[in-house]
């Protein structure tokens, strides 16, 4: 029962983060990812893939809210402005969502082997 509830750790300190904009919360949330994989049994000896799948779906709000900061919405609101937007949009999560799991399991490689 513990361990299924230490999977929402992450992504819940995420949601605050987005929420209340704190930086420290997010970097709760990405030590929480290591933490609940490292703490709980189900991820023993597949490390790795446990924090593929964590970040993936723990850093969904800290990624939205990061973009957004950055990639505002348009003025006006076409059709094709609003297609362009969420293309873009679209495209820049999933790239800053790749490099993300690719730093994180690069770490849990180099933390826990190649399992």
């Amino acid at each position: 029962m513990i361990s299924l509830l230490l999977f929402f750790i992450p992504f819940l300190s995420g949601i605050a983060s987005s929420v209340t904009h704190s930086p420290l919360l997010g970097l709760l949330s990405v030590i929480s990812i290591f933490g609940t994989t490292a703490l709980n049994p189900v991820c023993r000896k597949r490390e790795v893939l446990w924090i593929f799948l964590l970040t993936s779906l723990s850093t969904i709000p800290l990624n939205v809210s990061f973009l957004l900061y950055f990639y505002r919405l348009p003025h006006f609101y076409t059709p094709f402005r609003l297609f362009v937007f969420s293309v873009g949009f679209l495209m820049r999560y999933l790239l800053l969502l790749n490099m993300e799991e690719i730093i994180f399991c690069w770490i849990g490689y180099k933390i826990w082997g190649p399992g």
